[in-house]
């Protein structure tokens, strides 16, 4: 073996046109304030080169040419500069301060990230990644691709922004506070055919922001009281293709999530995909204090947007509701806006409105069988009052953007539903229709200014399956909702039912 160990500050530059070979085995250690640079047109090894680079202490390697290497490795306050092509056998990190920031192509057999930064800008494969140590952070900044054959982590912070795409065929999920987080501007894909999230240790994985999670087995929460991970609106998951619209492009190697160069055949032309459910808790006393026992109204829903297979545009909208319970004595009905989408869009919507606002139901208790005023399920439960409705939404002009729960402003309305000023229920974060009497206030409207308390709730449905009795105020009726309320940051108090103070959904 060659072995080869620079002195301090050394500086090695490959120029365009210039080639570095070496011969048999060779090590070469770069030490404090040394650097590599491969200019473009450069090139440093080559596809049959076992090369291992080690670089120790405030080194950086540039490489703007092509640059080969069995072992690439990085330990305090190094960074590496990718803007040509790396082609490396294993590439790993030692500390929180490494930087790895690829502007264009990594190829490798396995990345293994102890702490340490990867900002991906273009396009990286590896067969293997795995993440360790305090935290490790892998960004995709956006239309960047990853590609992963199995992902192994542990304190892993995954960022997507928009139109980005990680695709692989497992994920495991180890240790705590995994995250993968979307951006806020559009949506990103993780495709992954199998992830596994460790059990029995708590909730170890979040999915958030707008990423849509294509994935075909998922590991399912050991019970409902014990979940193994969290999934946090607008995050959702696809029963088949992902909605996400990945556009073809040079770093995700023209690929996108569409397949480009495939006809759709006659049972493909079009993609339906499904939300999770969510279940929402109306308080109906809007905008005085109610008893708080969050319970006037109790539903779930599911969105299922109708894609076309050809240009991704979404033709339909499926709605699937789940009428749990009515505990009001006012006539309520239920409505919901399509934020964003125009009301001449959609047919059916309410005249006079700037978006598409669609009524769901007149009056709960008539949907319950129920008598006006009458308490339904909230005192007792019966599940042979549930009712289900089904409502699809045609679109006049076809969305290029799916409906998820993020823009999906349901609310409910007391008193006359069809005034030209009504009372319209939101939930925190949402602004009324045209019609409402808030308008033209700040979502803020929706949560007392006095004490942060609100009048509706969405709740992921998954992990939740109970809801306060009749006249339980919400904050008796589950441990820790006092905390979450006052900004203590306890967004699972929903699993904590107090036994004798909710009805419990079978």
């Amino acid at each position: 073996m060659n072995s080869f160990k620079y002195e301090k500050k050394s500086v090695i530059y490959v120029l365009d046109g210039g080639k570095v070979e070496t011969s048999g085995n060779t090590t070469l250690t770069f030490v404090e304030s040394s650097m590599l640079a491969v200019q473009k047109g450069g090139q440093f090894g080559d596809a049959n080169a076992r090369i291992s680079l080690s670089f120790n202490t405030s080194n950086n390697v540039v490489n703007e040419g092509l640059l080969y290497a069995e072992n690439l490795s990085v330990t305090d306050k190094c960074s590496i500069y990718n803007s040509g092509d790396l082609v490396v056998t294993n590439l790993s990190t030692a500390t929180q301060n490494n930087y790895i920031v690829n502007k264009s192509k990594i190829k490798a057999e396995s990345i293994d990230l102890l702490n340490g930064v990867i900002d991906n800008y273009c396009h990286l494969v590896a067969n293997q990644i795995t993440t360790r140590g305090q935290v490790a952070h892998i960004n995709l900044f956006p239309s960047s691709y990853v590609e992963a054959g199995k992902l192994s982590a542990d304190h892993l912070d995954l960022f997507m922004d928009a139109k980005s795409m990680w695709k692989g065929e497992s994920a495991s999920f180890a240790g705590w506070d995994n995250k993968v987080r979307g951006g806020d501007t559009d949506w990103a894909l993780l495709k992954i055919n199998t992830i596994e999230v460790k059990t029995g240790a708590g909730k170890l994985l979040n999915y958030s922001g707008m990423v849509n999670i294509e994935c075909k087995s998922h590991t399912e929460h050991p019970s409902q009281w014990n979940p193994c991970y969290g999934l946090i609106a607008p995050a959702n998951f696809s029963e088949g293709q992902g909605f996400a619209e990945i556009d073809p492009n040079e770093c995700n190697g023209n690929g996108g999530n569409h397949n480009p160069g495939e006809e759709p055949g006659p049972d493909d032309d079009i993609t339906e995909t499904n939300t999770l459910p969510y279940t929402y808790l109306f308080e109906d006393n809007w905008p005085q204090k109610g008893d708080y026992d969050m319970n006037d109204i109790v539903m779930s829903v599911t969105l299922r947007n109708t894609t076309s297979a050809s240009d991704g545009k979404v033709k339909a909208l499926d709605v699937d509701i789940k009428l749990y319970a009515v505990g009001a004595r006012k006539k309520l009905a239920v409505a919901f806006q399509l934020d964003g989408v125009p009301a001449g869009a959609v047919s059916g919507s309410e005249s006079n409105q700037q978006y598409a606002v669609i009524r769901l139901f007149d009056d709960a208790h008539a949907e319950l069988g129920g008598a006006s005023g009458e308490i339904i399920n909230t005192y007792k439960y019966d599940n042979n009052l549930v009712k289900e409705i089904h409502k699809q939404i045609k679109f006049n002009t076809p969305l290029d953007q799916p409906i998820s729960v993020g823009r999906f402003n349901l609310f409910a309305i007391w008193g006359d539903a069809d005034a030209n000023k009504r009372y319209e229920v939101h939930i925190p974060g949402f602004r009324g229709t045209n019609k409402a009497m808030s308008s033209e206030l700040s979502t803020d409207v929706y949560t007392s200014t006095e004490d942060g308390w609100m009048w509706g709730l969405c709740i992921p449905f998954i992990d939740f399956s109970s809801f306060p009795k009749e006249s339980v105020n919400i904050s008796e009726a589950y441990s820790g909702f006092d905390k979450w309320i006052s900004g203590d940051n306890t967004p699972n108090w929903y699993l904590n039912p107090i036994e004798g103070k909710t009805i419990v959904v079978k």
